[in-house]
């Protein structure tokens, strides 16, 4: 990636982390850099009050639609 599409990238990771502890009320947004299991680099930005929440191995398999709309909204409305 060019320097401007890592920084933009990161300044967008950071501005969606501030709205999800907004919208949470978490204590934290953790980030993660992947890329292996695509061929393109792309950012998770995770709501978490710990490491626990970070582990994909704990992330839930399925979730209601209407549940991601739900925390979807919740986002905008915090940016």
């Amino acid at each position: 990636l060019a320097d401007g599409h890592q920084r933009a990238m990161a300044d967008l990771a950071h501005r969606i982390g501030n709205a999800q502890i907004a919208a949470f009320g978490c204590q934290r947004a953790a980030l993660i850099i992947a890329g292996f299991e695509v061929p393109h680099v792309h950012l998770h930005v995770i709501p978490a009050n710990g490491l626990e929440h970070v582990s994909f191995d704990n992330a839930a398999r399925f979730v209601e639609p209407s549940d991601l709309e739900n925390a979807a909204a919740r986002i905008v409305d915090a940016l």
